[in-house]
């Protein structure tokens, strides 16, 4: 790196720690509280966690961490998003499920009070109206809200890579029980969505494995393109005997001409939930769907974006977000000489997915088909075509 780069980024650097302490002076003059510090008492009885996620995927670790919480006996309640609540109330598994900007927090005596929101103060007046009227020992995962006297204790996810090793050093925090490495995702069915999953399967040929494929992300530079797309459905209905369940990037009718190829229909999330629990094998961009897989360990090749980085820099995002199926593909083509310098900033810019030969696609599904061995292929004859 020249010393020009170097001093370049070192002004970036200056900048973000200047706009890390503006935003944790406006945290800090918001949430001035005044409580005498509280500590984690030794038996935990209730605890409530925050999150202000807006994936759906986040919310599938925060049940499987309540899911470990309410094992050892805890009371779990949660505060969450309104777009999440129904299907956190689904789980079961919460005392309460409060929405955060239409409910005031519970005035009852939690053990522990855990702010799982550690993305710069994203959403904090919410979490500040809700955590004001809590009680217990307040946690925070922020590295920019950890020295707010407000909290009582940090737990720093920087630690780890993995969304799932962040959440069991929360568990470890709570429980005083080091021997939690990973939270899994926690995924809930019921007899509504296996109904409303039986509906779409029976339309599908029967006899046949479903392989799962979807193109769709929550951001764009996630998604598969039309030429991925088209290339990977060649060479799936070719080499192998599948039905193939397709989510596509558009409405381009020529993806379902391949032998094959069904369009999968709008359906809730549970339902889909119970439809994937079915599937053989799941390729997907980074998207909850990976962590649904994860859920029922089914065989999953994740797709990220090339150099595509973490918030905390010094982890790639597929170290983060990848694949947890026991046999699972995390694609990640970054650049040979991608590093990160001591200011946190990458040499390499992110590309989107669609940038992804689809050779290495390709590549890719059939060496996770191989280790798998879930994708019966196609008979041949001796001339070599199908029989």
């Amino acid at each position: 790196m020249t010393k020009a780069c170097s001093c370049y980024n070192a002004l970036r650097w200056l900048n973000k720690k200047r706009r890390e302490a503006t935003r944790g002076l406006v945290v800090s003059y918001s949430m001035r509280d005044g409580h005498a510090k509280r500590s984690l008492p030794a038996k935990l009885h209730s605890v409530l966690l925050v999150s202000t996620s807006r994936g759906i995927g986040d919310s599938l670790y925060v049940m499987g961490l309540a899911k470990v919480l309410r094992e050892r006996g805890v009371l779990v309640y949660a505060a969450v998003l309104p777009e999440h609540g129904a299907l956190y109330e689904r789980s079961n598994l919460f005392e309460s499920v409060m929405k955060l900007g239409a409910d005031a927090c519970p005035n009852l005596p939690f053990s522990a009070v855990v702010d799982l929101e550690y993305v710069n103060v994203n959403h904090w007046r919410l979490r500040r109206d809700f955590l004001k009227g809590s009680n217990g020992c307040r946690i925070t995962t922020s590295p920019i809200c950890r020295k707010l006297p407000f909290y009582d204790d940090y737990v720093d996810y920087s630690r780890t890579a993995h969304i799932s090793e962040r959440l069991a050093l929360v568990a470890q925090t709570l429980l005083r029980d080091s021997s939690i490495r990973r939270i899994l995702p926690h995924v809930v069915t019921d007899d509504a969505s296996e109904l409303e999953a039986l509906a779409f399967l029976e339309k599908l040929p029967e006899g046949k494995p479903i392989l799962y494929f979807n193109t769709r992300a929550g951001d764009d530079d996630r998604w598969l393109g039309g030429i991925q797309t088209a290339s990977m459905l060649a060479h799936i209905t070719a080499r192998y005997d599948v039905t193939t369940v397709l989510l596509a990037p558009d409405n381009d009718p020529r993806y379902f001409r391949f032998p094959g190829v069904v369009r999968l229909e709008s359906m809730s999330f549970p339902g889909f939930c119970s439809f994937l629990r079915r599937v053989r094998f799941v390729v997907t961009p980074d998207t909850s769907v990976t962590h649904v897989a994860a859920a029922f360990d089914i065989p999953c090749m994740t797709v990220f974006p090339p150099n595509d980085r973490d918030y905390f820099k010094e982890y790639g995002a597929w170290e983060a977000w990848g694949a947890l199926s026991s046999v699972s593909t995390t694609l990640h083509p970054d650049a040979p000489d991608l590093a990160v310098d001591r200011f946190g900033f990458a040499n390499r810019l992110p590309k989107p997915a669609v940038s992804i030969p689809s050779h290495m696609l390709i590549g890719a599904l059939d060496g996770l088909a191989e280790r798998s061995g879930v994708l019966p292929s196609k008979k041949t004859d001796e001339t070599g075509t199908d029989s």
